[in-house]
């Protein structure tokens, strides 16, 4: 949660693409190269008055970090939408969302659109993929970007678009 440098180990490119991960200590000895780079806190980043539309945790682990940077950004909802994973969907990230007001979803894949699911209706069992959850202050607008099929869930809705956001 604070600023600093940290240590990002990044793996052999060519045989795991894409799982860098913050390293405690910066080990140059191993064989996975390891650089420094510079942690900065999102309350820090993102002034006073800027919005956000959609900001995506991806920090293997380290979410809760990411949310203790963040505390004013949260408190006055300068992100409408926060896309992150949650193994169980109970996690203190999921719950430090819920506290802030936003509203929780599992972000079901189907064949031919996104589907979301309000977080408290849910089970995650038996499931071979981390689960992707979006958090936001505008439930019922994410349910009719949702509601089209394929490509079209990436166009611009109008007011009168049916909702897929599932709350029951």
């Amino acid at each position: 949660a604070s600023a600093g440098w940290s240590g990002l180990g990044v793996p052999e490119f060519a045989s795991n693409r894409g799982v860098c991960h913050v390293v405690e200590e910066l080990d140059i000895s191993g064989t996975n190269p390891v650089m420094e780079v510079e942690a900065v806190r999102l309350d820090d980043a993102i002034g006073p008055d800027v919005r956000v539309g959609t900001v995506k945790i991806d920090v293997e682990g380290h979410e809760s970090s990411v949310i203790a940077g963040a505390e004013r950004i949260l408190r006055t909802k300068q992100v409408r939408d926060w896309v992150f994973e949650d193994l169980t969907g109970e996690s203190d990230v999921t719950r430090a969302f819920e506290g802030y007001g936003y509203e929780v979803f599992l972000i079901e894949r189907q064949t031919n659109r996104p589907r979301l699911e309000l977080r408290s209706n849910v089970t995650l069992s038996g499931r071979w993929e981390p689960p992707s959850f979006l958090a936001t202050v505008e439930g019922d607008r994410a349910g009719r970007l949702c509601s089209s099929t394929g490509w079209q869930v990436l166009r611009r809705r109008s007011a009168r678009s049916r909702t897929v956001v599932h709350r029951s």
